[in-house]
């Protein structure tokens, strides 16, 4: 018998999201990283990740896992080309190959040994795995197949295209919903950190927005809080790509309500508790500190630092460097000492906080600065 292989296509856009999928943290690992996981656990040795949206942060990530990577140029042609660069790549005696999307993190090694020793007993062109009669992820394909999936893309895509040629084809009932759990959109990722991991609760982007029509936010502050998520949710993702599992969707939350309060006084004390009294205790902690980090929080890299750093870095909606900040608070309140020593010691506090960012990072932040101002990251 030749190898079996597997691909983990993980080059999408995650469009539907609104956040970059697989750097996305679950309990005790990414999303990436939990099919790479199952597979290896189940005994597949040659697993074959697809990148292309964003791949210069996936790469350290599969790097540090001795992960094979594809990259592929025409992810934007949808998933159907990069599972035409997997196929391509495949080594000459793969027999079979699983192909389970990066964005169907519960999927266990359970499943896919229980595939592995069906397929052994009794091979086909392809065998699905079935919950309750509904067909799931990962098919395990034949790589008699392969030719038919280099040609031009079917109706129905790959789908599509097995209903056709694969025409000798199994199923085996599983014991595990995880098959047919995609992460699709900020709601499906909701659910499965309900149910699966300790993340914390937070508001989804359609609840934030919610919240800035109850409580009538400028738009001004809109658009301030519309940049500071981008900042913040790139640092984010810079720093996932290094080791860190910071939640990135509840920093976009944060990110998005952090001055749902601005037109009142003391507003990030009553951000926080607008927030809290959401239900979202932790959300509210962290607009809480947004105006002035606690020291237990300043010599870390967490969802306090990174939000409290961003929001120092959006000047109105223009993101700016710190010392372009400084000037312009210093020009605002040259007159008042108390509020001038308040300023320096509040960007002192972001300055040792991009610091430790920079120092994890090894690039200056006013290069990924100036890369996301030009829309490249």
């Amino acid at each position: 018998m030749g190898r079996i292989a597997a691909l983990v296509p993980a080059a999408g856009y995650s469009s539907r999201m609104g956040l970059f999928k697989p750097l996305l943290p679950l309990t005790f690992s990414l999303v990436v990283e939990k099919p790479i996981k199952a597979l290896g656990a189940a005994g597949i040795e040659d697993i074959f990740v697809i990148t292309g949206h964003k791949a210069f942060l996936l790469e350290p990530v599969l790097e540090y896992r001795g992960i094979k990577i594809i990259y592929n140029p025409n992810y934007d042609q949808g998933m159907y080309s990069s599972i035409q660069a997997g196929v391509k790549a495949l080594p000459e005696d793969t027999e079979a190959f699983f192909l389970l999307p990066a964005d169907y993190p519960l999927v266990s090694s359970v499943v896919i040994e229980e595939m592995l020793n069906e397929y052994r007993r009794q091979p086909h062109q392809v065998l699905y795995p079935t919950f309750k009669g509904v067909r799931g992820h990962p098919p395990l394909i034949s790589t008699e197949l392969s030719s038919y999936i280099m040609q031009s893309e079917a109706p129905g895509g790959l789908k599509g295209l097995l209903e056709v040629v694969g025409t000798d084809y199994a199923e085996i009932e599983v014991s595990e919903d995880g098959i047919l759990q995609d992460l699709d959109t900020e709601d499906d990722y909701q659910n499965i950190i309900r149910n699966h991991t300790a993340l914390a609760p937070y508001p989804t982007r359609a609840e934030c927005e919610l919240m800035w029509q109850k409580y009538e936010t400028p738009r001004p502050v809109i658009l301030h809080s519309e940049q500071v998520s981008r900042v913040a949710c790139m640092l984010c993702e810079h720093l996932n790509s290094r080791g860190f599992l910071l939640h990135t969707a509840l920093v976009q939350a944060c990110s998005l309500l952090h001055d749902i309060a601005k037109k009142e006084k003391e507003h990030a004390a009553k951000g926080q508790q607008i927030v809290t009294d959401m239900g979202y205790e932790k959300a509210g902690e962290i607009i809480g500190a947004h105006m002035d980090l606690p020291n237990e929080h300043l010599n870390l890299i967490d969802e306090y630092s990174v939000l409290y750093l961003a929001d120092k870095l959006v000047q109105g909606k223009k993101i700016v460097s710190l010392e372009e900040r400084m000037k312009e608070r210093s020009k605002r309140y040259g007159h008042d000492d108390s509020a001038l020593n308040s300023v320096h010691e509040r960007l002192g506090k972001a300055r040792k906080v991009q610091k430790n960012l920079e120092e994890i990072l090894g690039i200056p932040l006013n290069e990924l600065l100036s890369e996301l101002t030009r829309g490249r990251l």
